[in-house]
């Protein structure tokens, strides 16, 4: 009987192959599959127990929010199904000791972004966005995977050269973010309105990490 159930049930994990993961800039360094991708609820919450991340979560929020339409909230723990929930704690040992490393574990129910500091955090948020995709019969799902990595490079710059608004400085400053960047180099020469980019980019720079 033994060697007759192994006969059958060859074809279906010879057949099985894992599938591939999902884009993101840059590449993820780890992604292991999960069962079910998450389908983000109506009421839709971010959630914290740890008051540094506090402002992260609203940024988060908001972010999400204007990617999706639904009316995302910041809220404080304790968490609940069909939550997105920001912790310190766990990286894969993998990708290594950078202080930005983080993971991101997409359950049925709910959602777990993790990294060794609040910029990890951060750099999950980003990817976090990066992964939404729109679900069939409308809706917004994330796909099913663990996903683990830590920038290559403790510093990673744009230069913006010349004058600039403060509307394209904001514009830039939301692709850094969802790029993984963490320095904006303002390349102009001394003048108010450099400095009061600078000073406008200050606060919005600073609350995604």
């Amino acid at each position: 009987m033994l060697p007759l159930l192994l006969a059958l049930s060859a074809p279906l994990v010879q057949d099985w192959t894992p599938p591939p993961p999902p884009p993101t800039v840059p590449t993820l360094a780890m992604a292991q599959p999960r069962f079910a991708p998450f389908v983000l609820p109506g009421e839709l919450r971010v959630v914290t127990a740890i008051a540094e991340l506090e402002p992260l979560a609203g940024v988060l929020a908001e972010q999400l929010s204007e990617r999706t339409g639904l009316a995302v909230k910041a809220a404080p723990a304790p968490a609940r199904s069909g939550d997105v929930v920001l912790t310190l704690g766990y990286t894969a040992e993998a990708v290594g000791e950078s202080p930005e490393a983080l993971s991101i574990e997409v359950f049925e129910d709910h959602v777990a972004l993790s990294g060794r500091t609040e910029a990890g955090v951060a750099r999950a948020a980003a990817r976090l966005l990066q992964l939404l995709s729109p679900a069939e019969g409308g809706g917004w799902v994330l796909p099913p995977f663990r996903l683990d990595d830590a920038p290559r490079f403790p510093w990673r710059a744009v230069r913006l050269e010349g004058p600039a608004s403060e509307e394209d400085g904001r514009r830039l400053l939301e692709l850094l973010y969802l790029g993984s960047f963490n320095v904006l180099v303002l390349d102009a020469a001394p003048s108010e309105d450099r400095a009061a980019l600078a000073r406008a980019l200050g606060p919005a720079a600073a609350a995604r990490g």
